[in-house]
């Protein structure tokens, strides 16, 4: 770890008044390898979008 990743998403479809988040999971042959233990804020509000 660090894993590197992207998601991909339809700014059109983004609602500047709305809050979104992230938060990941790492499975391997249905069991889970690492978890998130919070949310990350994401794209809205000031928050990275990148």
């Amino acid at each position: 770890m660090p894993y590197e990743f992207l998601l991909r998403y339809d700014p059109a479809q983004i609602n500047a008044q709305s809050t979104y988040a992230v938060q990941a999971r790492i499975l391997a042959d249905g069991k889970l390898l690492f978890t998130t233990t919070q949310a990350y804020p994401v794209i809205t509000h000031g928050n990275p979008s990148t």
